[in-house]
Protein backbone atom coordinates (compact mmCIF):
# COMPACT_ATOMS: atom_id res chain seq x y z
CA UNK A 1 0.00 0.00 0.00
CA UNK A 2 1.95 3.10 -1.13
CA UNK A 3 1.98 6.88 1.43
CA UNK A 4 1.24 9.78 0.16
CA UNK A 5 3.81 12.29 1.13
CA UNK A 6 2.77 15.07 3.50
CA UNK A 7 5.27 17.31 2.26
CA UNK A 8 4.72 17.27 -1.27
CA UNK A 9 1.17 17.52 -1.11
CA UNK A 10 1.24 20.27 0.87
CA UNK A 11 3.74 22.15 -1.29
CA UNK A 12 1.37 20.81 -4.32
CA UNK A 13 -1.32 22.32 -2.77
CA UNK A 14 0.31 25.76 -1.68
CA UNK A 15 1.51 25.54 -5.46
CA UNK A 16 -2.47 25.36 -6.29
CA UNK A 17 -3.82 27.51 -4.43
CA UNK A 18 -3.81 31.35 -5.56
CA UNK A 19 -2.00 33.69 -3.25
CA UNK A 20 -4.97 35.93 -2.49
CA UNK A 21 -6.52 32.55 -0.91
CA UNK A 22 -3.52 31.55 0.93
CA UNK A 23 -3.38 35.03 2.39
CA UNK A 24 -7.03 35.09 3.32
CA UNK A 25 -6.60 31.51 4.93
CA UNK A 26 -3.34 32.81 7.10
CA UNK A 27 -5.31 36.41 7.80
CA UNK A 28 -7.80 33.81 9.29
CA UNK A 29 -5.79 31.46 11.32
CA UNK A 30 -3.79 34.80 12.82
CA UNK A 31 -6.87 36.36 13.15
CA UNK A 32 -8.62 33.34 15.31
CA UNK A 33 -5.41 32.76 17.08
CA UNK A 34 -5.00 36.33 18.23
CA UNK A 35 -9.57 36.30 18.93
CA UNK A 36 -8.50 33.61 21.02
CA UNK A 37 -5.64 35.21 22.68
CA UNK A 38 -7.32 38.75 23.42
CA UNK A 39 -11.47 36.94 23.99
CA UNK A 40 -9.90 35.74 27.52
CA UNK A 41 -7.78 38.89 28.37
CA UNK A 42 -10.69 41.85 27.00
CA UNK A 43 -13.84 39.42 28.19
CA UNK A 44 -12.31 39.58 31.87
CA UNK A 45 -11.83 43.30 31.48
CA UNK A 46 -14.95 43.97 29.86
CA UNK A 47 -16.79 41.67 32.81
CA UNK A 48 -14.67 43.89 35.58
CA UNK A 49 -15.72 47.41 33.47
CA UNK A 50 -18.93 46.37 33.27
CA UNK A 51 -19.31 45.16 36.91
CA UNK A 52 -17.81 48.31 38.14
CA UNK A 53 -20.39 49.94 35.93
CA UNK A 54 -23.07 48.08 37.25
CA UNK A 55 -22.78 49.26 40.55
CA UNK A 56 -22.33 53.18 39.83
CA UNK A 57 -25.80 52.64 37.67
CA UNK A 58 -27.10 50.74 40.54
CA UNK A 59 -26.30 53.56 43.10
CA UNK A 60 -27.35 56.34 40.90
CA UNK A 61 -30.53 54.87 40.22
CA UNK A 62 -31.26 54.42 43.77
CA UNK A 63 -30.46 57.71 44.59
CA UNK A 64 -32.26 59.12 42.01
CA UNK A 65 -35.47 56.83 42.83
CA UNK A 66 -35.25 57.94 46.51
CA UNK A 67 -34.46 61.53 45.47
CA UNK A 68 -38.37 61.18 43.56
CA UNK A 69 -39.56 60.24 46.53
CA UNK A 70 -38.59 62.80 48.49
CA UNK A 71 -39.93 65.65 46.42
CA UNK A 72 -42.72 63.68 45.79
CA UNK A 73 -42.75 63.37 50.08
CA UNK A 74 -42.38 67.18 49.82
CA UNK A 75 -44.87 68.47 47.54
CA UNK A 76 -47.45 67.27 50.39
CA UNK A 77 -45.81 69.20 52.69
CA UNK A 78 -45.65 72.59 50.51
CA UNK A 79 -49.88 71.63 49.99
CA UNK A 80 -50.31 71.46 53.49
CA UNK A 81 -48.79 74.52 54.25
CA UNK A 82 -51.15 76.24 52.34
CA UNK A 83 -54.07 74.16 52.98
CA UNK A 84 -52.89 75.71 56.67
CA UNK A 85 -52.70 79.33 55.61
CA UNK A 86 -55.77 78.91 53.08
CA UNK A 87 -58.40 81.92 53.76
CA UNK A 88 -60.74 79.60 53.82
CA UNK A 89 -60.26 77.67 56.72
CA UNK A 90 -59.41 81.04 58.97
CA UNK A 91 -62.48 82.28 57.87
CA UNK A 92 -64.12 78.87 58.77
CA UNK A 93 -62.12 79.24 62.19
CA UNK A 94 -62.96 82.69 62.79
CA UNK A 95 -66.14 82.24 65.09
CA UNK A 96 -65.12 78.48 66.45
CA UNK A 97 -64.06 78.87 70.07
CA UNK A 98 -62.48 75.42 71.14
CA UNK A 99 -62.62 75.29 75.07
CA UNK A 100 -59.64 73.50 76.92
CA UNK A 101 -62.11 71.77 79.06
CA UNK A 102 -65.19 71.19 76.69
CA UNK A 103 -66.34 68.16 76.46
CA UNK A 104 -64.77 66.93 72.50
CA UNK A 105 -67.03 65.01 69.91
CA UNK A 106 -65.54 64.96 66.69
CA UNK A 107 -67.48 66.19 63.47
CA UNK A 108 -66.68 63.73 60.96
CA UNK A 109 -67.56 64.68 57.01
CA UNK A 110 -67.63 61.28 55.36
CA UNK A 111 -67.32 61.24 51.51
CA UNK A 112 -68.33 65.01 51.31
CA UNK A 113 -65.77 67.97 51.17
CA UNK A 114 -66.50 70.40 54.09
CA UNK A 115 -66.08 74.28 53.39
CA UNK A 116 -63.00 74.97 54.93
CA UNK A 117 -61.24 72.17 52.63
CA UNK A 118 -60.47 73.35 48.87
CA UNK A 119 -59.31 70.64 46.72
CA UNK A 120 -55.65 71.77 46.67
CA UNK A 121 -54.28 68.00 46.57
CA UNK A 122 -56.18 67.25 43.11
CA UNK A 123 -54.63 70.33 41.44
CA UNK A 124 -51.13 69.15 42.69
CA UNK A 125 -51.67 65.89 40.57
CA UNK A 126 -50.85 64.32 44.55
CA UNK A 127 -52.67 60.96 45.69
CA UNK A 128 -55.43 62.52 48.19
CA UNK A 129 -55.25 62.08 51.66
CA UNK A 130 -57.38 59.61 53.32
CA UNK A 131 -57.89 61.83 56.44
CA UNK A 132 -57.97 65.59 57.21
CA UNK A 133 -57.83 66.25 61.16
CA UNK A 134 -58.23 69.49 62.88
CA UNK A 135 -57.06 69.57 66.25
CA UNK A 136 -57.25 72.37 68.81
CA UNK A 137 -53.95 73.21 70.61
CA UNK A 138 -54.16 70.99 73.03
CA UNK A 139 -53.71 68.33 70.38
CA UNK A 140 -57.43 66.35 70.69
CA UNK A 141 -59.36 66.03 67.34
CA UNK A 142 -62.44 68.25 66.53
CA UNK A 143 -63.17 67.55 62.75
CA UNK A 144 -62.29 65.15 60.69
CA UNK A 145 -62.98 65.01 56.76
CA UNK A 146 -63.15 61.20 55.97
CA UNK A 147 -62.37 60.56 52.05
CA UNK A 148 -63.38 56.94 51.83
CA UNK A 149 -64.88 54.14 53.80
CA UNK A 150 -61.82 53.24 56.17
CA UNK A 151 -62.19 55.29 59.61
CA UNK A 152 -59.53 57.66 61.25
CA UNK A 153 -56.84 54.89 63.22
CA UNK A 154 -57.71 54.27 66.33
CA UNK A 155 -54.33 55.62 67.69
CA UNK A 156 -55.40 59.15 66.72
CA UNK A 157 -58.76 59.41 68.44
CA UNK A 158 -57.20 60.50 71.87
CA UNK A 159 -54.75 62.95 70.05
CA UNK A 160 -51.73 64.00 67.65
CA UNK A 161 -49.80 63.93 70.36
CA UNK A 162 -46.55 66.26 70.67
CA UNK A 163 -44.67 64.62 67.35
CA UNK A 164 -46.83 66.86 64.93
CA UNK A 165 -47.52 70.06 67.36
CA UNK A 166 -44.99 72.69 66.36
CA UNK A 167 -45.71 75.79 66.08
CA UNK A 168 -42.68 76.54 64.07
CA UNK A 169 -42.56 74.47 61.48
CA UNK A 170 -44.43 71.80 59.21
CA UNK A 171 -44.17 68.37 61.05
CA UNK A 172 -43.78 65.39 58.47
CA UNK A 173 -43.83 62.02 59.98
CA UNK A 174 -43.65 58.93 57.76
CA UNK A 175 -45.46 56.12 60.48
CA UNK A 176 -47.50 52.88 61.33
CA UNK A 177 -51.08 53.54 61.98
CA UNK A 178 -53.32 50.23 62.04
CA UNK A 179 -50.77 48.42 61.06
CA UNK A 180 -50.58 50.56 57.56
CA UNK A 181 -48.20 52.89 56.44
CA UNK A 182 -49.32 56.87 56.88
CA UNK A 183 -47.53 59.80 55.62
CA UNK A 184 -48.34 62.73 58.40
CA UNK A 185 -47.98 66.14 57.71
CA UNK A 186 -48.97 68.81 59.84
CA UNK A 187 -48.72 72.60 60.35
CA UNK A 188 -50.70 75.25 62.27
CA UNK A 189 -54.11 76.77 61.65
CA UNK A 190 -54.95 80.53 62.82
CA UNK A 191 -57.66 82.33 62.36
CA UNK A 192 -58.35 85.61 60.78
CA UNK A 193 -56.88 87.17 63.67
CA UNK A 194 -53.89 85.34 63.39
CA UNK A 195 -54.95 83.23 67.08
CA UNK A 196 -53.47 79.87 67.12
CA UNK A 197 -56.18 77.17 66.89
CA UNK A 198 -54.31 74.46 67.02
CA UNK A 199 -53.09 72.11 64.07
CA UNK A 200 -54.27 70.85 60.73
CA UNK A 201 -53.28 67.20 60.03
CA UNK A 202 -53.08 65.19 56.84
CA UNK A 203 -53.08 61.28 56.56
CA UNK A 204 -51.95 59.81 53.35
CA UNK A 205 -51.41 56.00 53.35
CA UNK A 206 -48.18 55.22 51.60
CA UNK A 207 -48.90 52.17 49.31
CA UNK A 208 -48.67 50.94 46.12
CA UNK A 209 -50.49 53.78 44.77
CA UNK A 210 -48.67 56.55 46.39
CA UNK A 211 -45.15 54.62 45.15
CA UNK A 212 -45.75 54.51 41.90
CA UNK A 213 -47.17 58.12 41.52
CA UNK A 214 -43.85 59.22 43.39
CA UNK A 215 -42.13 56.92 41.07
CA UNK A 216 -43.10 58.40 37.62
CA UNK A 217 -40.71 58.22 34.78
CA UNK A 218 -39.09 55.28 36.41
CA UNK A 219 -39.05 52.25 34.09
CA UNK A 220 -40.43 49.60 35.86
CA UNK A 221 -38.94 46.99 33.06
CA UNK A 222 -35.21 48.22 34.37
CA UNK A 223 -35.91 48.81 38.14
CA UNK A 224 -38.61 48.77 41.10
CA UNK A 225 -39.11 50.35 43.89
CA UNK A 226 -40.38 49.66 47.44
CA UNK A 227 -40.51 50.63 51.36
CA UNK A 228 -39.12 47.67 53.14
CA UNK A 229 -39.83 47.13 56.94
CA UNK A 230 -36.05 47.59 58.14
CA UNK A 231 -37.17 45.13 61.66
CA UNK A 232 -39.24 42.40 59.46
CA UNK A 233 -37.70 42.67 56.26
CA UNK A 234 -41.13 42.69 54.63
CA UNK A 235 -41.97 44.60 51.54
CA UNK A 236 -44.53 47.41 52.81
CA UNK A 237 -45.63 48.76 49.38
CA UNK A 238 -43.92 47.91 46.14
CA UNK A 239 -44.76 50.05 42.79
CA UNK A 240 -45.42 46.73 40.86
CA UNK A 241 -47.56 44.70 43.52
CA UNK A 242 -47.87 41.78 40.75
CA UNK A 243 -44.16 41.13 40.98
CA UNK A 244 -43.28 42.60 44.43
CA UNK A 245 -46.21 41.67 46.30
CA UNK A 246 -46.51 43.44 49.81
CA UNK A 247 -45.99 41.47 52.85
CA UNK A 248 -43.22 39.25 50.70
CA UNK A 249 -39.53 38.73 52.42
CA UNK A 250 -37.08 40.78 51.00
CA UNK A 251 -34.89 37.44 51.65
CA UNK A 252 -37.46 36.14 48.74
CA UNK A 253 -35.91 38.36 46.08
CA UNK A 254 -32.27 38.02 46.60
CA UNK A 255 -31.88 35.09 44.22
CA UNK A 256 -33.78 37.21 41.12
CA UNK A 257 -33.12 40.77 42.12
CA UNK A 258 -30.12 43.05 42.46
CA UNK A 259 -31.01 44.90 46.21
CA UNK A 260 -29.80 48.36 47.13
CA UNK A 261 -31.66 50.00 50.64
CA UNK A 262 -31.28 53.45 51.91
CA UNK A 263 -32.60 54.34 55.13
CA UNK A 264 -34.95 57.67 55.26
CA UNK A 265 -33.69 59.92 57.95
CA UNK A 266 -35.78 63.09 57.43
CA UNK A 267 -39.19 60.86 57.71
CA UNK A 268 -38.03 59.13 61.35
CA UNK A 269 -40.50 60.24 63.61
CA UNK A 270 -41.57 57.28 65.45
CA UNK A 271 -41.33 53.85 66.49
CA UNK A 272 -41.38 52.50 62.77
CA UNK A 273 -37.92 51.81 61.10
CA UNK A 274 -38.78 51.77 56.99
CA UNK A 275 -35.78 52.06 53.94
CA UNK A 276 -36.28 52.67 50.09
CA UNK A 277 -35.21 49.97 48.25
CA UNK A 278 -34.70 49.49 44.67
CA UNK A 279 -34.95 46.34 43.07
CA UNK A 280 -32.59 45.53 39.48
CA UNK A 281 -33.77 42.64 37.60
CA UNK A 282 -31.09 39.86 37.12
CA UNK A 283 -32.86 39.12 33.93
CA UNK A 284 -32.25 42.82 32.94
CA UNK A 285 -28.51 42.45 33.82
CA UNK A 286 -27.83 39.28 32.16
CA UNK A 287 -29.08 41.01 28.99
CA UNK A 288 -27.38 44.15 29.36
CA UNK A 289 -24.43 41.89 30.08
CA UNK A 290 -24.77 39.77 26.63
CA UNK A 291 -25.80 43.32 24.74
CA UNK A 292 -22.12 44.64 26.14
CA UNK A 293 -20.40 41.40 24.88
CA UNK A 294 -22.22 41.42 22.04
CA UNK A 295 -21.07 45.17 20.64
CA UNK A 296 -17.39 44.35 22.13
CA UNK A 297 -18.10 41.27 19.93
CA UNK A 298 -19.56 43.02 17.15
CA UNK A 299 -16.38 45.79 17.02
CA UNK A 300 -13.82 42.81 17.30
CA UNK A 301 -15.15 41.53 14.10
CA UNK A 302 -15.28 44.45 12.86
CA UNK A 303 -12.08 45.14 13.09
CA UNK A 304 -11.06 41.67 11.92
CA UNK A 305 -12.21 41.48 8.98
CA UNK A 306 -10.77 44.81 8.05
CA UNK A 307 -7.26 43.36 8.97
CA UNK A 308 -8.17 40.43 7.26
CA UNK A 309 -9.35 42.17 3.89
CA UNK A 310 -6.54 44.70 3.68
CA UNK A 311 -3.97 41.90 4.05
CA UNK A 312 -5.89 40.02 1.77
CA UNK A 313 -5.39 43.31 -0.69
CA UNK A 314 -2.01 43.71 -0.04
CA UNK A 315 -0.72 40.14 -0.89
CA UNK A 316 -3.52 40.24 -4.18
CA UNK A 317 -1.64 43.63 -5.21
CA UNK A 318 2.07 42.09 -4.34
CA UNK A 319 0.88 38.83 -6.51
CA UNK A 320 -0.04 40.78 -9.31
CA UNK A 321 2.90 43.03 -9.46
CA UNK A 322 5.11 39.47 -9.13
CA UNK A 323 3.62 38.31 -12.00
CA UNK A 324 4.52 40.64 -14.00
CA UNK A 325 8.32 40.98 -12.83
CA UNK A 326 8.11 37.47 -13.25
CA UNK A 327 7.20 38.07 -17.05
CA UNK A 328 9.39 40.46 -18.01
CA UNK A 329 12.24 38.22 -16.27
CA UNK A 330 11.39 34.99 -18.77
CA UNK A 331 10.84 37.16 -21.72
CA UNK A 332 14.61 38.83 -20.99
CA UNK A 333 15.84 35.16 -19.99
CA UNK A 334 14.33 34.35 -23.46
CA UNK A 335 15.92 36.68 -25.36
CA UNK A 336 19.06 37.44 -23.68
CA UNK A 337 20.30 33.27 -22.76
CA UNK A 338 17.13 31.94 -24.99
CA UNK A 339 15.42 29.86 -22.29
CA UNK A 340 12.22 28.77 -22.68
CA UNK A 341 9.44 31.00 -21.39
CA UNK A 342 7.07 29.36 -18.42
CA UNK A 343 3.52 28.93 -18.54
CA UNK A 344 2.87 30.91 -16.22
CA UNK A 345 -1.24 30.27 -14.74
CA UNK A 346 -3.26 33.19 -12.39
CA UNK A 347 -4.86 30.90 -10.46
CA UNK A 348 -1.52 29.37 -9.02
CA UNK A 349 0.70 30.71 -6.16
CA UNK A 350 3.03 33.25 -8.28
CA UNK A 351 5.49 33.62 -5.29
CA UNK A 352 5.96 29.61 -5.08
CA UNK A 353 6.10 30.00 -9.16
CA UNK A 354 8.59 32.34 -9.23
CA UNK A 355 10.43 30.97 -6.48
CA UNK A 356 10.83 27.91 -8.58
CA UNK A 357 11.53 29.59 -11.85
CA UNK A 358 14.42 31.67 -10.12
CA UNK A 359 16.01 28.16 -8.78
CA UNK A 360 15.34 27.01 -12.83
CA UNK A 361 16.25 30.90 -13.96
CA UNK A 362 19.94 30.03 -11.91
CA UNK A 363 20.12 26.59 -12.88
CA UNK A 364 20.01 27.54 -16.26
CA UNK A 365 22.46 30.70 -15.81
CA UNK A 366 25.55 28.42 -14.27
CA UNK A 367 24.82 25.74 -17.52
CA UNK A 368 25.15 28.61 -19.88
CA UNK A 369 28.44 30.40 -18.01
CA UNK A 370 30.26 26.88 -17.61
CA UNK A 371 29.25 26.35 -21.42
CA UNK A 372 30.97 29.60 -22.17
CA UNK A 373 33.95 28.93 -20.29
CA UNK A 374 34.37 25.64 -22.29
CA UNK A 375 33.87 27.14 -25.04
CA UNK A 376 36.55 30.32 -24.39
CA UNK A 377 39.34 27.65 -23.22
CA UNK A 378 38.55 25.82 -26.17
CA UNK A 379 39.03 28.49 -28.38
CA UNK A 380 42.23 29.36 -26.18
CA UNK A 381 43.41 26.05 -27.06
CA UNK A 382 42.70 26.08 -30.31
CA UNK A 383 44.43 30.05 -30.83
CA UNK A 384 47.51 28.23 -29.05
CA UNK A 385 47.82 25.68 -32.02
CA UNK A 386 47.25 28.02 -34.54
CA UNK A 387 50.14 30.43 -32.87
CA UNK A 388 52.82 27.67 -32.72
CA UNK A 389 51.86 26.02 -35.85
CA UNK A 390 52.59 29.40 -37.56
CA UNK A 391 55.58 29.93 -35.75
CA UNK A 392 56.73 26.37 -35.73
CA UNK A 393 56.34 26.69 -39.93
CA UNK A 394 57.87 30.26 -40.46
CA UNK A 395 61.00 30.79 -42.14
CA UNK A 396 61.51 34.49 -40.38
CA UNK A 397 62.90 34.57 -36.89
CA UNK A 398 60.32 35.31 -34.30
CA UNK A 399 60.93 36.27 -31.03
CA UNK A 400 58.48 37.36 -27.94
CA UNK A 401 59.36 39.08 -25.54
CA UNK A 402 57.60 40.41 -22.26
CA UNK A 403 57.59 44.16 -20.61
CA UNK A 404 60.91 43.28 -19.25
CA UNK A 405 62.73 42.52 -22.12
CA UNK A 406 62.85 38.42 -21.48
CA UNK A 407 62.22 36.32 -23.87
CA UNK A 408 58.98 34.15 -23.58
CA UNK A 409 58.75 32.11 -27.13
CA UNK A 410 60.80 31.61 -30.16
CA UNK A 411 60.50 29.79 -33.24
CA UNK A 412 63.21 27.30 -34.72
CA UNK A 413 64.10 29.65 -37.00
CA UNK A 414 64.97 32.15 -34.52
CA UNK A 415 66.60 29.63 -32.22
CA UNK A 416 68.88 28.55 -35.51
CA UNK A 417 69.78 32.25 -36.61
CA UNK A 418 70.47 33.15 -33.03
CA UNK A 419 72.55 29.49 -32.08
CA UNK A 420 71.00 29.00 -28.99
CA UNK A 421 68.91 26.33 -27.74
CA UNK A 422 65.36 27.06 -27.60
CA UNK A 423 64.49 25.71 -24.18
CA UNK A 424 67.84 27.29 -22.62
CA UNK A 425 66.80 30.42 -23.69
CA UNK A 426 63.44 31.20 -23.01
CA UNK A 427 63.80 33.33 -19.77
CA UNK A 428 66.85 35.03 -20.61
CA UNK A 429 67.28 39.06 -21.28
CA UNK A 430 67.26 39.96 -24.97
CA UNK A 431 69.58 42.76 -25.58
CA UNK A 432 71.74 42.12 -22.55
CA UNK A 433 73.04 38.56 -24.55
CA UNK A 434 72.09 38.93 -28.34
CA UNK A 435 72.42 42.85 -28.47
CA UNK A 436 76.35 43.28 -26.63
CA UNK A 437 77.88 45.05 -29.41
CA UNK A 438 75.46 47.45 -30.33
CA UNK A 439 75.08 49.43 -27.64
CA UNK A 440 73.16 52.49 -29.61
CA UNK A 441 70.39 49.96 -30.47
CA UNK A 442 71.11 48.83 -26.62
CA UNK A 443 69.99 52.30 -25.32
CA UNK A 444 67.26 52.64 -27.42
CA UNK A 445 66.11 49.41 -26.18
CA UNK A 446 66.00 50.92 -22.50
CA UNK A 447 64.86 54.50 -23.47
CA UNK A 448 61.98 52.46 -25.63
CA UNK A 449 60.61 50.45 -22.03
Amino acid sequence: MKHLSVKPSFLWLLRALPMPVIALLVGLLAGLLVWGVLDQVQSRQVSKIFGTELRTQLEQSSRESLIRFDRYMYRYVTTTRLLASHRRLAQYLEPLLWSPKQQVEPVVYRNFRPAWLPDLFGRSGLIPPSHVVLTDRQGRVREVYQAGKMSLPKELLGGIGDQLQDPGDVRTVLTRLADRPYLMVSDVIEDLSGFDMGTLVVLVPVGNAFLAASQRGMYPDRAAAALVDADEQRIVASVDPDVLPPGTSLGRWKDSYLITSQSLPQYEGSDWSVVFTTFVALSSVDKMSRHVRSFEWRQRAIAAFVFIAVYTLVIYLVSVRLNKVLRRMSRFAHRALGIQQPGFKRGGNQLLRLEEWIQQFTRLVLTAREELSRRYESEVRESEALKAAIMEASLDSIVTLDKAGHIIELNPTAAHTLRVDRTSAIGRGFADHFLRHRRPHHRWWRGSN
